[in-house]
């Protein structure tokens, strides 16, 4: 087998049957597996799968334990020497799919690929960026992100000054979208299951500049990524939205298990 898509379910059924009509649309050139993760969703959507599907292989979760952990179930039983890892919100294509499998057939020194990601409007997601450092939180979920300077911040973290345009090393993507060898994935031991939301995807990519695997950006892959930021910086944000609670809770998680220890990408480089 050679690639092994994932996709971890919560309560997103009507995204997942839309996504998978339109990847199955069109052959792959090479050959592919779909797993399913559900994440205890309890929204009905292994019947339908079995149903329109039954290609696709599907793993039912009695807890949900967070999206590193979901797609951690899905690692462990893909084939693929290859694994995508997808949200449900990305329209995945079969010819980004060969495109990625012969981009990582022809550098066996990479570990990780992402695409460029766009809104349906064709403009551009901001999909990579820096290894935070002790700014992040205040930077991204508080009143200080409308600021001058949290703007600035914000700019130089998601590496906006640059074009997008041409392949470049990274020091982590986002996770909606990866390709990643399967091989490298089980040496540096999958996704860290103590992340349930949020910097699972930073923290994996460190371990894979860690490792010795490199990190790229592919932007002459597009797809549409469907997200929608679900929660704005205020004042207040960190104290009464859970999702930004659930982001503070992971940086801080993040911050104990980094902190003070070496860029694994640019020795000695700076952290935001």
């Amino acid at each position: 087998m050679d690639v092994s898509v994932i996709i971890v379910n919560y309560k997103s059924r009507r995204l997942i049957m839309q996504q998978l009509r339109h990847f199955f649309s069109t052959p792959t050139r090479c050959a592919v597996e779909v797993l399913v993760v559900d994440n205890a969703s309890q929204d009905g959507i292994v019947p339908l799968l079995a149903a329109e599907f039954p290609q696709v292989k599907t793993i039912e979760l009695a807890e949900n334990k967070g999206f590193g952990s979901g797609n951690n179930a899905g690692i462990a039983k893909a084939t693929g020497r290859y694994i995508v890892l997808c949200n449900p919100d990305i329209v995945l294509t079969a010819a980004a799919l060969d495109m990625m499998c012969e981009y990582m057939d022809a550098h066996a020194a990479v570990g990780m690929i992402g695409p460029r990601l766009i809104n349906a409007d064709g403009s551009l997601q901001y999909s990579i960026a820096r290894f935070p450092g002790l700014r992040y939180p205040f930077a991204r979920r508080s009143i200080l992100e409308k600021t001058r300077w949290g703007q600035r911040w914000t700019d130089d973290f998601f590496m906006r000054s640059w074009a997008h345009d041409t392949p470049r090393e990274v020091d982590w993507m986002q996770g909606s979208c990866m390709m990643v060898r399967h091989d490298a994935l089980r040496d540096v031991g999958g996704f860290d299951r103590h992340f349930f939301m949020y910097l699972e995807d930073t923290d994996l990519c460190w371990r894979f500049w860690e490792r010795g695997y490199r990190v790229v950006y592919l932007p002459s892959i597009s797809l549409i990524h469907l997200h929608r930021r679900s929660s704005e910086g205020s004042a207040f944000s960190i104290l009464f939205n859970s999702l930004s609670r659930a982001h503070l809770i992971s940086f801080f998680r993040y911050m104990l298990k980094h902190i003070g220890r070496e860029n694994p990408h640019i020795p000695d480089g700076p952290n935001h």
